[in-house]
């Protein structure tokens, strides 16, 4: 399965595919052979592919195969080998490995299974918490990562992220939980983070509105990302708050909530230090939905709203 390293990139390119195409038609085949069951697939079948995956010692063949093997196979195989397969993921492959980009291809497979079949996570893990399993093994990713590959590490992040509000809705903590990891890789790699960096940060900010509405802004992790924004991208944030909650009819009946969407969308309400123009068109539209967004200030008691 090793493929040679001094070939032209062309060769090389046609091969990777032959190899994929090879390999994925003969794991299709044992995946749909009658009597490779979950009980099967545990005890011969994976053993015998993660042996071949860490004697290959070839981060190319290491990346074909698990590729393969995570799109060749039933998700609810993978439910049920989930430790197995993110440990050698995280700590028996070549460094080289793009793997970041095997657990986001493993993420989607997952949370579209469970979105497409209306499962409920929690009935289907079987004692492992696919949550933890994740959040471990990303770390241990994300231990033996440099600054070089930041928005690989931001996209994973941002992967994850979607994979938690999708399958894990009620789980605020969680989330919280993420917010904290990305904000303290964001610290430690701070000169790093550029313009497209910022486009991972702000997803961070943005996605959990529709699913957790104002539940998002009083998170403690939530403000931490902020200050890694320019002001460019501050204000794309506050003007996807507004909007949200304009557009979900989210109720600020709280006098700290109002407080805390205050401060997240004072970029549309006042020029700061670092402040940049906008279109007229622009502040035209950001000053409607703050206008739009007092009307969501509700309270029983008029005292409190005024």
């Amino acid at each position: 399965m090793r493929i040679g390293s001094g070939r032209d990139k062309a060769k090389r390119l046609k091969e990777k595919n032959d190899l994929k195409m090879l390999v994925g038609e003969n794991l299709m085949r044992i995946s749909s052979l009658e009597g490779v069951n979950i009980k099967i697939y545990k005890e011969y079948v994976l053993p015998k592919m993660l042996e071949l995956i860490r004697e290959c010692k070839d981060a190319m063949s290491q990346e074909y195969l698990l590729d393969c093997m995570i799109q060749g196979f039933p998700e609810e195989f993978h439910i049920n080998t989930l430790p197995e397969l993110l440990n050698t993921c995280s700590k028996e492959c070549e460094k080289e490995v793009d793997m970041k980009t095997i657990f986001i291809a493993l993420m989607d497979r997952l949370s579209g299974y469970l979105a497409d079949n209306n499962l409920d996570v929690e009935n289907i893990e079987n004692g492992n918490n696919i949550y933890s399993l994740f959040q471990v093994n990303i770390q241990e990713l994300v231990k033996g990562s440099d600054s070089s590959e930041i928005k690989n590490t931001l996209n994973l992040y941002s992967a994850f992220l979607q994979f938690t509000l999708k399958c894990y809705p009620a789980k605020h903590q969680y989330v919280n939980e993420i917010l904290k990891d990305a904000a303290n890789y964001c610290s430690r790699n701070e000169s790093s983070i550029d313009e497209d960096c910022q486009i991972y940060i702000s997803k961070f900010l943005t996605n959990p509105l529709t699913t957790l509405g104002n539940i998002i802004l009083t998170m403690d992790e939530y403000p931490a990302l902020f200050r890694y924004l320019r002001f460019k991208k501050r204000r794309e944030v506050a003007r996807q708050i507004t909007k949200a909650i304009v557009k979900g009819s989210i109720s600020l009946n709280d006098e700290n909530i109002v407080k805390e969407v205050l401060i997240f969308i004072n970029p549309v309400l006042e020029k700061e230090p670092d402040y940049e123009n906008v279109t007229d068109a622009v502040f035209k539209d950001e000053q409607i939905q703050v206008a739009k967004l007092v009307f969501q200030i509700q309270n029983s008691d008029p005292g409190t709203v005024w």
